[in-house]
């Protein structure tokens, strides 16, 4: 069923152990649906079932890759994602000096921090600083 499209003896594992635990489900009450008096052969049995798996297994793949790719569309269309985000903000932060980072981390970017070791005046001047590396930043 697999084909050329996937070359991955893993999934043939997957589906050879998603088999098994199927059959041997509830006591093999599955297995004790075979009977051999209808004509039927195990292995064209046990085939049938190794059949649902893998469609089973191609449906929740798309589904997955699907999800992912709305996702991943998502992300793009609202300019990247939270790791995106994490990351420009971590970039961002590594071009200010240690006084204006020291500020940023633990005034601007904290939540329960007041910032008591800064100033008003001081406060005032990081600010204004900062905002100005950020206008640049985001401009390049």
């Amino acid at each position: 069923m697999y084909g050329r499209a996937v070359n991955d003896s893993n999934k043939v594992d997957e589906i050879a152990a998603r088999v098994w635990y199927e059959l041997m489900l509830a006591g093999g009450e599955l297995l004790g649906q075979f009977d051999a008096g209808r004509g039927c052969r195990l292995s064209t049995f046990v085939g049938t079932v190794a059949r649902n798996m893998a469609k089973q297994m191609f449906r929740a793949d798309r589904r997955r890759r699907l999800r992912e790719a709305a996702v991943a569309r998502r992300e793009q269309s609202e300019g990247g994602g939270p790791r995106e985000l994490a990351w420009r903000v971590a970039e961002f932060v590594g071009c200010l000096t240690q006084r204006e980072r020291e500020f940023c981390l633990e005034v601007l970017l904290s939540r329960d921090s007041a910032g008591e070791r800064f100033t008003d005046a001081n406060s005032w001047q990081l600010r204004s600083r900062i905002r100005r590396k950020l206008r640049e930043f985001a401009r390049d």
